[in-house]
């Protein structure tokens, strides 16, 4: 799965597998048949759900795949792959939350079994995951300085090859490439 990230065509012959994780950051997953990759699922974790709790993070991470690869695995058997192992027992325990309803209502319908596969070996849906970790944004608001302008201007007044040039873009001999507008000598602008 680490090596070369060349997708598989889907074979609907054969069963899928969807590997799927979540971090305190997003939701990855993985469409998979024979051990080779179809799709990749990817997204940030949205802010209502940050505060969720693990078991409650990664199901929202199943259901969103799942929901993603609707056209894929609706109507067919299919096996879910997850790193947290509560999960497992999914479809037999007792929902107790709302959300957890809710979350489980989007699942109906498909026919799949949950199987645990430990984090180590789930490496792509938890790198898939992880990729909005620790993710920084910049915002800079920057007022240009344009002090230099003058400078340039009177550059062209004393330079006879700027002059020149000038003359050439006024007179329309260069007006494919060139045009002169407050002072300013502008090639392709």
């Amino acid at each position: 799965m680490a090596s070369t990230p060349v997708l598989a065509l889907p074979d609907f012959s054969q069963p899928f597998i969807v590997e799927c994780d979540a971090s305190d950051a997003g939701l990855g997953a993985v469409l998979q048949q024979q051990n080779r990759p179809i799709a990749y699922f990817s997204r940030p974790l949205a802010a209502r759900h940050v505060k969720l709790p693990a078991y409650e993070k990664e199901l929202v991470g199943l259901a969103k795949a799942i929901q993603h690869w609707r056209p894929y695995l609706w109507g067919r058997s299919f096996i879910i792959r997850t790193d947290h192992y509560s999960l497992k027992f999914l479809l037999e325990q007792r929902i107790i939350t709302s959300p957890q309803q809710r979350w489980l209502s989007k699942l109906m319908g498909f026919d799949f079994t949950v199987e645990y596969r430990a984090g180590r070996e789930n490496v792509v849906a938890d790198a898939l995951s992880r990729q909005y970790e620790n993710f920084v944004v910049l915002a800079a608001v920057s007022t240009p300085q344009l002090d230099y302008l003058e400078d340039i201007k009177a550059a062209i007044n004393s330079s006879i090859a700027l002059q020149q040039l000038r003359d050439q873009i006024l007179n329309g001999e260069l007006k494919d490439y060139w045009s002169f507008k407050d002072g300013l000598l502008i090639y392709k602008g």
